[in-house]
C-alpha cells in the first residue's frame, strides 16, 4: 500500500512473492511440523480413546468394590441382586418441628398428628416467637446416613439400579414394586408400624422387646449408657420378611439409638460378620430362610461401633 507523490488516493498491489531460499527453507519447516503436531494430536486422541475403553473393559469385567465379596455376603444378599426389582433404600427420617429461627425434636413423638395435640408444641412457639409450627423432615442420624453409605458401596457394583428415599417420602407403591431395605428405627420408618406381624423380636423405646422368650434369653435388650451423652452398649435387630401380597424382600436394620443402626448394618455388610450370621441361619439347601430376625449387641467408643457380636435369632413364616 502507497500514497503516489502528489496523489490523494492509496495506491494496492499485491506484495511480489520472497523466493530467497531462506523464506523457502522457513515455509517447508512450518508446514513440516504444521503436520508433526496434527499427526501427535490425533495418536493422543486414539490412545486416550484406548485407555477408556480399557479401562471400561476392566472395570465390567472386575468392578471395584469395598472388600471381598464372600460366599456369605452372596447368601445374605442374594434376592435382592438375582431379583428384577430395584432395590430401594428406605432412609429413617425423624420429625423435627420448625419454628421461625429455631428447630425442635421430642424423641418420644414421630407423628405429626400427635405432636399438634400435645402441650409442648404451643408452649414452644410462644416461647420462641414463632408465627408458625411447621412439619421438618430434613435430617437423619449419624448412623442411617453411614448405614445407607456402606449398603450403597457395597451393593451398587452388582445392583445398579439402587434408589434412595427418605421415609416421610416413601409410599406404599414404592414398597409394592420395590424390595426395600429400611434403615432406621421403626418409629423412624413409620410404614413399618401398619405391616401385621408375627415377629418374637421388637423396637420399643430404648428396648428391644422379647414376646416370646426361649431358655436363656432375655426378655429384653436394653441401651447401656456410661454418662447422658456417652452410649456404651446397645441391640440392634436385623429383620428379613417376604414383601406385600408375598412378592420381593424386606429387611429391616434398625435399633433404638443411631449408632447401634450403624452396627446392624455392619453386620450384614463386613465380611467376617456375615460369615457368623450365616452359619447359625443356613439352610440345608444352602440358602438363608426367607424369614428371619437376629439380635446383634454393639459396644461404642466415642459413638462408632467398635465390637459387635450375634445373640439370638428367630425364623418365621414370613408375614400373616
Amino acid at each position: 500500500m502507497e500514497l503516489p507523490k502528489g496523489h490523494y488516493s492509496l495506491k494496492f498491489s499485491t506484495r511480489p512473492e520472497d523466493a530467497s531460499p531462506q523464506r523457502a527453507v522457513l515455509v517447508s519447516q512450518v508446514r513440516r511440523w504444521r503436520w508433526i503436531s496434527a499427526a501427535l494430536a490425533a495418536c493422543a486422541v486414539i490412545l486416550a480413546l484406548a485407555v477408556v475403553q480399557s479401562r471400561m473393559s476392566l472395570s465390567q469385567r472386575h468392578p471395584a468394590a469395598p472388600g471381598p465379596w464372600t460366599p456369605e455376603l452372596q447368601a445374605i444378599w442374594k434376592p435382592y441382586l438375582e431379583s428384577s426389582r430395584p432395590v430401594l433404600l428406605a432412609l429413617g427420617t425423624p420429625l423435627f418441628t420448625k419454628f421461625s429461627g429455631a428447630f425442635f425434636r421430642s424423641p418420644s413423638i414421630n407423628d405429626w398428628e400427635e405432636a399438634q395435640k400435645s402441650a409442648q408444641l404451643p408452649l414452644l412457639q410462644k416461647s420462641f416467637r414463632s408465627s408458625y409450627a411447621l412439619p421438618w423432615y430434613s435430617f437423619t442420624g449419624v448412623g442411617e446416613a453411614t448405614g445407607v453409605f456402606l449398603l450403597s458401596r457395597l451393593l451398587h457394583t452388582r445392583k445398579p439400579n439402587l434408589v434412595l428415599k427418605k421415609s416421610s417420602a416413601l409410599s406404599w407403591n414404592d414398597i409394592q414394586y420395590h424390595n426395600v431395605i429400611f434403615v432406621g428405627s421403626p418409629k423412624f420408618n413409620p410404614h413399618l408400624k401398619d405391616f401385621p406381624s408375627n415377629r418374637d423380636f421388637v423396637i420399643e423405646g430404648g428396648t428391644i422387646r422379647n414376646l416370646r422368650p426361649r431358655a436363656g434369653e432375655r426378655e429384653e435388650y436394653r441401651d447401656v449408657w456410661k454418662t447422658k451423652v456417652e452410649l456404651v452398649e446397645d441391640y440392634a435387630l436385623i429383620d428379613r420378611s417376604p414383601g406385600l401380597h408375598d412378592r420381593g424382600d424386606i429387611m429391616v436394620l434398625a435399633s433404638s439409638s443411631t449408632d447401634g443402626t450403624w452396627a446392624a448394618v455392619e453386620y450384614v455388610t463386613e465380611a467376617a460378620h456375615a460369615r457368623d450370621m450365616v452359619s447359625r441361619l443356613l439352610q440345608p439347601s444352602g440358602d438363608l430362610p426367607k424369614s428371619y430376625q437376629v439380635i446383634i449387641n454393639a459396644k461404642f467408643k466415642e459413638q462408632v461401633p467398635v465390637e459387635i457380636s450375634y445373640v439370638t435369632h428367630r425364623v418365621h413364616q414370613g408375614w400373616p
